[in-house]
């Protein structure tokens, strides 16, 4: 059949580089714990440098959703706030001066893991040029107003953050309230103040990896992911791998974990694109544009997918009708059954 000549004749490519996918052991607790956060990206940071000491020809470590937060994610101020936002406890400076501390505070230590993944562990060593996809949250503060963003971050090798990637489609209540952001009684009434929905895609440019990330349940949004896809080919760039960075400890090892595996599948396929997932606690895996799994880690063990990267090249009929024809059948259906129901005939 159709599928059986697909695998085929799918394509034996070169590998043009090596990515390294982190997975951890925690699930989401509901209270706040510092201690706890700051142990999941400690977990993290030593999974980074291990991978990166067992791998050498590593060129990119990634990191699942949020993981790089830490207690502290990244705040970017644009401009210094003239006045205290409502309900504030402390002056004006010294709000300024912490907003100033802790957007320094994420930088120094997103320099610091780069350092130390990069290091040399022994004397004959040679340093590595090691980069890594980083999910957190980031706050951009312009004086008064703010807006926040779930995050991929493109780290270079020596700390600085060369690129970002805002999530375009948000999680409905968990990450936004529809209207909150234009009407003021839904806001005061709402548990959450959300975050904004990114613009547009991003392609990291890694060596000769062209990677496009993607955050959390993007993955399940086929029309997304190939919008996406088409926005980056129209600016004349290629994508060589989608990399979803996701945090699914919200389901404690569940079913959804096996269904979040099987949306990114079917994205691989439906596009032609190798697909790498980095998930906390799982599933972490690679597979090919023929959807076919190179490797996986199972849920809630503690390790590293490391995977080359080898670009599929092939065109899919998704890509090209999208979903025009599931539509013409849908459409297709809906008048017979609107014929039986209006048919003269029937009413005699």
């Amino acid at each position: 059949g159709y599928g059986q000549w697909r695998l085929e004749t799918a394509p034996k490519t070169d590998s043009i580089g090596k990515v390294a996918l982190l997975q951890g052991t925690f699930n989401t607790v509901f209270e706040y714990d510092p201690d706890r956060n700051w142990e999941t990206f400690d977990q993290y940071r030593k999974l980074a440098v291990d991978v990166s000491r067992e791998h050498e020809d590593l060129q990119v470590i990634v990191w699942p959703e949020s993981t790089l937060s830490g207690n502290n994610p990244e705040i970017r101020v644009r401009a210094m706030p003239e006045k205290l936002p409502h309900g504030a406890v402390i002056g004006l400076r010294e709000f300024r001066e912490r907003l100033k501390k802790r957007e320094e505070n994420f930088r120094s230590r997103t320099r610091e893991t780069a350092q130390l993944i990069n290091s040399a562990s022994t004397a004959n060593d040679a340093d590595r040029q090691i980069a890594m996809i980083g999910g957190t949250s980031t706050t951009i503060v312009d004086g008064e107003h703010h807006e926040s963003y779930n995050s991929a971050l493109l780290i270079k090798p020596d700390g600085t953050i060369s690129d970002r990637y805002f999530k375009m489609h948000r999680v409905l209540i968990g990450e936004y309230v529809p209207l909150a952001d234009r009407v003021e009684w839904i806001r005061q009434i709402t548990p959450i103040e959300g975050i904004r929905a990114g613009d547009g895609p991003k392609v990291f440019q890694v060596g000769q990896m062209a990677l496009l990330p993607n955050i959390c349940f993007e993955s399940t949004v086929p029309q997304l992911l190939r919008q996406q896809l088409q926005t980056v080919e129209a600016s004349g760039k290629r994508v060589d791998a989608i990399v979803n960075m996701t945090h699914d400890g919200w389901f404690w090892g569940s079913s959804i974990l096996d269904l979040h595996m099987a949306c990114g599948v079917f994205r691989a396929i439906e596009n032609r694109v190798p697909f790498l997932a980095a998930a906390n606690p799982g599933l972490t895996y690679a597979c090919d544009g023929s959807g076919r799994i190179v490797q996986i880690l199972p849920r809630m063990e503690k390790g590293a997918v490391v995977v080359d990267v080898r670009p599929d090249g092939r065109k899919s009929l998704y890509q090209v009708w999208g979903d025009g024809p599931f539509l013409l059948c849908a459409v297709f259906c809906l008048l017979i059954a609107l014929g039986q129901v209006f048919d003269p005939s029937r009413r005699r």
